[in-house]
């Protein structure tokens, strides 16, 4: 039932893709239309397991989710191409996370960082094809490692597969290459610059969906002491330099990029825990993202510095209160669902009796503490002149948001 429900999605992801490159830019919202269409059918059937049961793969669902969501955002003056490309990626990350040797996986992984390659270098600014290259060569870089090392392992073991005992040469070199995928501490350049030259549409994609992957695989791989480790030196890393970076930030893509790097180091944190925690907190950090993401479009200017923010609470009190939750629950700050993610972490690490790791995870919530009161002061003091239109897909998020918070008060 599984590889005939994969069939359909496939399917219906390869037509819709099609048939939205092949509209091209005179039926622009037509196929935006298609696009659309497209991504709700397959989230749909990603959705039903057969027999009226709910299909509650996580990383499927949560894939194809963001993928509609950065549909949404995308505005009138969005590149045609970007639809298409949107539905190319997705394609490549539904045969990454359903990938049982490393082969399949390089391949959907590539499939979806081409397409990612080519969305950066939508934008009309000379500074975002140049991201868009360093991206690439970079990416190129570490896809040959990471296929070095695959040969490597075929060499020592007979096998590609994914779940099998690896030596630790084999998962240092992984980790590293995985850890530029996620954009951690050393690796955020791309990861910055990408950032600071895509729209909020753009964003909403490759900051989530190629991650989504990249837990789904290291989640697979067989532990061992010395990878949970490698996961906790650089989940520590990314945790506190992430955090500490976005402090000095006045450009609201930069810092939601240190932010995102942060989060990240948290969630590698839960992964060497080896408990359920790391996918509740990838769940609510791609809610909570996509609805600061979709506020922050609804604010229609070309003004990316923090201080658009001041004064927001007398132009519109519902998108003001909307991305304080959001801003709040992104900081652990009770009684939003982001302060559940981390509460669990923070309790199995006591639990683990890893005291230094969860005083460091500590550390770095406090300085996302302090950014996050900067952002909420100047959203409630001064003037705005920003215009202000709340979209359909921050109400929709704004929704869910809610729900799961009500969801996750209710089951405590």
């Amino acid at each position: 039932m599984e590889f005939i429900k994969l069939q359909y999605v496939y399917l219906i992801l390869m037509i819709g893709g099609l048939s939205s490159l092949f509209l091209g830019p005179k039926l622009k919202d037509l196929s935006k239309s298609i696009a659309k269409i497209t991504i709700i059918l397959a989230l749909l059937i990603s959705f039903y397991e057969g027999n009226f049961e709910i299909n509650t793969n996580i990383y499927e669902n949560l894939t194809i989710f963001c993928s509609l969501i950065s549909l949404f955002l995308a505005t009138k003056k969005q590149n045609w191409h970007y639809f298409p490309l949107v539905i190319m990626a997705t394609i490549g990350a539904m045969f990454a996370l359903h990938a049982e040797n490393f082969i399949y996986l390089i391949l959907g992984l590539e499939l979806c960082s081409i397409a990612i390659f080519l969305i950066m270098a939508l934008e009309p600014m000379q500074r975002s094809k140049n991201s868009a290259l360093h991206y690439f060569i970079l990416s190129a870089f570490i896809t040959s490692l990471i296929i070095f090392c695959i040969s490597d392992i075929y060499v020592a073991n007979k096998s590609i597969a994914i779940k099998q005992s690896l030596s630790n040469f084999n998962i240092a070199v992984l980790i590293t290459g995985f850890g530029f995928k996620l954009g951690l501490i050393p690796y955020q350049a791309w990861f910055l610059r990408a950032y600071n030259t895509s729209t909020y549409a753009a964003i909403s994609f490759f900051s989530l969906v190629p991650k989504i992957i990249i837990i789904k695989i290291l989640v697979t791989l067989i532990p061992s002491d010395f990878y949970l480790n490698l996961l906790f030196i650089y989940g520590c890393l990314s945790l506190v330099v992430g955090n500490f970076a976005a402090i000095s930030q006045t450009d609201t893509r930069k810092l939601l990029a240190f932010s995102s790097v942060g989060h990240f180091g948290f969630i590698l944190i839960a992964l060497g825990l080896q408990n359920q925690s790391v996918l509740f907190y990838l769940l609510i950090y791609s809610l909570t993202f996509l609805l600061i993401l979709c506020c922050l479009q609804s604010m229609e200017d070309k003004n990316y510095n923090i201080i658009k923010f001041k004064g927001l609470y007398n132009e519109n009190k519902l998108l003001s209160i909307l991305l304080t939750a959001g801003f709040l629950s992104n900081a652990g700050i009770p009684p939003f669902i982001g302060f559940w993610a981390k509460f669990w972490i923070f309790e199995a690490l006591f639990k683990a009796d890893l005291i230094l790791i969860a005083w460091v995870a500590f550390i770095g919530t406090i300085i996302g503490i302090y950014y996050t009161i900067k952002i909420i002061s100047l959203i409630y003091f001064g003037d705005n002149i920003n215009k202000v239109k709340i979209s359909f897909s921050t109400y929709f998020i704004s929704l869910l948001f809610l729900l799961t918070n009500l969801a996750q008060l209710w089951s405590s």
